[in-house]
């Protein structure tokens, strides 16, 4: 998701498809029939991906229940992150007190600025059954509006709210929220209960203050939070911390940082510099003034059509135009054989998992590739995929905001960790968690769609 000065935001979402399409071309001509394995897919890919060209480690041992993550004191947090479907990333946070207090799974998005939940302003009936639904009449009235509409079709809209607002056992007693009231299209039918909006930015599009500008003024350990985002075949549940970084997953490691940059001169949110890519042995060079918004409401790695023609060329890739332009390559390619594929942050490489390559078989000799093309947005997206590879670290201090990483070591497994003694203003200790890093081959999914939402 992006910010230019008409605010536009780009909000990213996997979807699961169902479709029969008939044939398409490859770039040797050859037709080929395209009918994707009806296990995996319950709604049209093509239909997806063409949306999608609208909008711009640490495990918990136990894989079949939540981490019980508790913070190590009041000025910091931490909380799970549930991956659904390696699509989105959810967090629960709970809004209001006492007997007032409603708990919700919302989804992580640093690529977005807005916190809004779907409510009782709904009429009950309009509002799917797996949706939790906040009652704000024990709020305070901002007596103001919200609106957000998504190129797509999706709209929400609503009345803003200010309530208490906690995550991960940190609360903050004013945030702005967004009590949904009206909600048309696809996004209904999404996993979310609403958005948690964490880019860098000061205001929502409401103009309340962002959950962001909270957290710089609610005397925080540190102002940073850190994602480790898992796949679906790793064991357990991902998380979040505020506050501290996690010394256990840093380990020797020391985090690399690069600042934040402008895009045209203007805030992007959670954009760096990228000025290069490696595919094999072979180095890439990118525009000087390349930029890549780092963004966990984002499924895939969206970039410009030239690195993909240098991406997919060792694949025997090719752009299918009767799947809205998706990249597919041939699934008799061995994982063995992908090329290393590195983007960089700022001057440090990061170099995908095999695994992560390829994200949806489509049971007809072909693969969707992780990497798909920008289209007509001026910076790279860098999403789940390419988080899944990293200790995310997000430096939202006032002054020279920045992003860090840490590699997520492979074959580390079974690290019991102690959480009771760090005293570091940037790390933390919690008890009662078994946690291991590990990097394993992304489970296969489906096709994504991209929704763009103009505020």
């Amino acid at each position: 998701m992006l910010l230019f000065n008409s605010l536009l935001f780009l909000d990213f979402a996997f979807l699961a498809s169902s479709t029969s399409i008939s044939e398409v071309s490859s770039p040797l001509g050859t037709k080929v029939n395209f009918v994707p394995n009806p296990s995996s897919f319950t709604v049209d890919a093509a239909s997806a991906y063409r949306d999608s060209l609208r909008k711009h480690d640490t495990l918990a041992h136990d894989e079949n229940r939540r981490l019980q993550l508790q913070p190590r004191d009041s000025n910091t947090a931490i909380a799970p992150l549930q991956n659904v479907n390696n699509s989105r990333y959810l967090i629960p946070i709970t809004i209001g007190e006492g007997s007032d207090a409603q708990e919700f799974q919302m989804l992580v998005d640093t690529g977005a600025f807005n916190v809004w939940v779907y409510s009782t302003l709904m009429p009950a009936s309009e509002v799917p059954a797996q949706h939790a639904i906040w009652n704000p009449s024990s709020a305070a009235d901002l007596n103001h509006n919200f609106s957000i509409t998504y190129e797509s079709g999706n709209v929400v809209t609503g009345v803003m709210y200010d309530d208490t607002f906690t995550l991960g056992g940190f609360t903050i007693g004013y945030q702005a929220i967004g009590a949904a009231a009206s909600v048309n299209g696809p996004i209904l039918h999404q996993r979310p209960d609403g958005n948690l909006g964490l880019g860098l930015g000061a205001s929502q599009t409401s103009g309340d203050p962002s959950a962001i500008a909270n957290f710089r003024n609610s005397g925080l350990q540190s102002t940073i939070f850190t994602c480790a985002l898992t796949r679906s075949s790793e064991p357990g549940e991902g998380f979040f911390t505020l506050g501290y970084l996690d010394r256990e997953v840093v380990g020797s490691q020391t985090p690399y940082y690069t600042d934040i940059v402008l895009v045209n001169g203007r805030n992007a949110g959670w954009a760096i510099s990228s000025r290069t890519a490696k595919v094999g042995s072979t180095t890439i060079s990118r525009p000087s003034n390349n930029a890549a918004l780092i963004d966990t409401g984002t499924a895939l790695i969206l970039v410009d059509d030239d690195l993909l023609t240098a991406i997919y060329q060792p694949l025997q890739g090719f752009k299918n135009e009767s799947l809205n332009g998706m990249w597919l390559f041939p699934s008799s390619i061995m994982e063995e054989d992908y090329p290393s594929i590195s983007l960089p942050v700022g001057d440090f490489d990061v170099t995908l998992q095999p695994g992560d390559i390829a994200v949806q078989d489509l049971g007809n000799g072909y693969v969707i590739g992780a990497f798909q093309s920008r289209g007509n947005i001026t910076l790279d997206i860098f999403g789940d995929v390419w988080l899944n590879n990293v200790y995310a670290i997000f430096d939202f201090n006032s002054q020279t905001p920045r992003f860090g990483v840490v590699r997520r070591a492979p074959n580390v497994t079974d690290t019991s960790i102690s959480r009771n003694s760090s005293t570091s203003p940037t790390s933390s200790n919690h008890s009662g968690t078994t946690k291991h890093v590990g990097l394993e081959m992304r489970s296969l999914w489906v096709a994504f769609s991209v929704v763009l939402l103009y505020i």
